[in-house]
């Protein structure tokens, strides 16, 4: 009998929105997204849990993130607004259904998972 064993190291950053995503902001957030992908980031997580708002060009950040990650073979998990006027645009617009549905970050990875880095970029 042979055995062949295989390790992946799949690397993914779990991304938390706090506050307001909108005209201002979104270009900030779109920028910090596209450096985490030109970085070889594929796999993402995006926590909106704790986002009042977010408008057209906040979606428009997330959508262009998704296309260009899924192009490349990755997937970005997205924990929905707590807020219920957020959520609803999610919802309106169908954009819930385009990104893979995560409950929490914990559901995500499991508690031996190695946090390699944490800390906050952008605006505050």
């Amino acid at each position: 009998m042979k055995l062949h064993l295989s390790e992946y190291i799949i690397r993914s950053s779990v991304i938390t929105v706090d506050g307001r995503i909108d005209i201002c902001s979104a270009q900030i957030l779109r920028q910090q997204l596209d450096s985490l992908f030109d970085a070889g980031l594929r796999e993402f997580v995006i926590d909106l849990s704790r986002i009042e708002f977010i408008d057209s060009s906040g979606l428009a950040a997330l959508v262009s993130l998704l296309k260009r990650v899924r192009l490349d073979g990755g997937d970005v998990g997205l924990i929905l607004p707590g807020s219920s006027k957020a959520r609803r645009l999610f919802e309106m617009t169908r954009f819930d259904r385009l990104f893979t549905p995560v409950q929490s970050v914990q559901s995500v990875f499991p508690a031996s998972a190695e946090l390699v880095h944490s800390g906050y970029a952008g605006v505050h």
